[in-house]
Parts: structure tokens; sequence; C-alpha cells
């Protein structure tokens, strides 16, 4: 559930705030915890501001743009090609392939009109992109952060939580 709320332990006095997920148009917040000592924390990502035209519209395909909007559109359509080829890895979520399949040969058939050289060098930068956030993962502890998995308490380790929406997104 996207928001911010406070979990509490239902087995012992701790409660925190914390982000499960807000957002921006280019940026985000994703709670996530250690699964090592428990904390609480979110990760910011962001995606540099790109320079655009005062008339870009993010729904149109790269052939109605103007050629300096094409860097935006790209590294859209490269993060949903990441995105939903990562989702057909999810179990559980055999139903919607045949809809991601469409959107992956969707986005690979607008970006064969993109020249290679153009489409490597956005890669790069969207594989770096993706490293860093990736690295915030990584907490002081030595363990590793992550949002897919049951929370727990921090201080008693119990899985008897409530989490109580002071707002949602």
């Amino acid at each position: 559930m996207g928001g911010v709320g406070t979990v509490s332990c239902l087995d012992c006095d701790f409660a925190q705030e914390v982000t499960s997920f807000t957002h921006g148009g280019r940026s985000s917040n994703t709670g996530v915890q250690c699964q090592a000592c428990g904390q609480f924390t979110s990760i910011f990502y962001t995606r540099p501001t790109l320079n655009v035209s005062d008339g870009y519209d993010h729904n149109k395909t790269l052939s109605e743009l103007v050629t300096e909007d094409w860097p935006v559109r790209i590294g859209k359509l490269l993060g949903h090609l990441d995105f939903y080829q990562e989702m057909m890895n999810e179990p559980g979520r055999a139903g919607e392939r045949s809809g991601w399949l469409a959107k992956i040969d969707e986005a690979r058939r607008e970006l064969s009109a993109v020249p290679t050289e153009q489409i490597q060098a956005l890669e790069l930068k969207h594989q770096a992109e993706k490293a860093a956030d990736d690295a915030q993962y990584d907490c002081e502890c030595g363990g590793r952060r992550v949002n897919k998995k049951p929370l727990f308490c921090p201080s008693c380790r119990s899985i008897k939580l409530q989490y109580k929406v002071r707002y949602m997104t």
C-alpha cells in the first residue's frame, strides 16, 4: 500500500513512522527493511532531469516527438523494457504475462527506429543509475534492505505488526 503511516508491534512497544511508497514526476521514496537488523528506511529514487521542449507529452511516441525529446522517451521505453522483463520472472503473475509481452514488443518496435549508438549510450546511463539505486539496498550493518518480504519488528522480531496509514498515494 502506497503512502506514509506508522508500523507498530503488537508484541512490544515498538512504533515507527515509515514510508511505504510516495512518488513525484521523476522521483519516488520506497520503504524497505533490513533483513539483518530490522531497520526501516526509505530509498529515494530520482532520474536526472532531462531537458524537454515546452510541448513534451509523455504519451507521444518517438515519431510524434521533436528530436530533442527523444532521450526522455527512449529512457522511458528502456525503463519499461527492464520493468516488464523483470516482472515476467515474478511468481504468481502468469495471468499478466501476455499483456507484458505485448508491451515489450511495442517498446522494441518503437526503439527499432533509434540508432543503435544512441540506445547503447542511454542504456549505459540507465545501468549506471540502476547500479546507484541498487547500492542503496546495502544497510550500514552489512545486511540487505528489501521491500518484498514480510515485515518484522526490529525490537523483538515478531511478525505481529499493524500499519496505520497517515496518508495514501
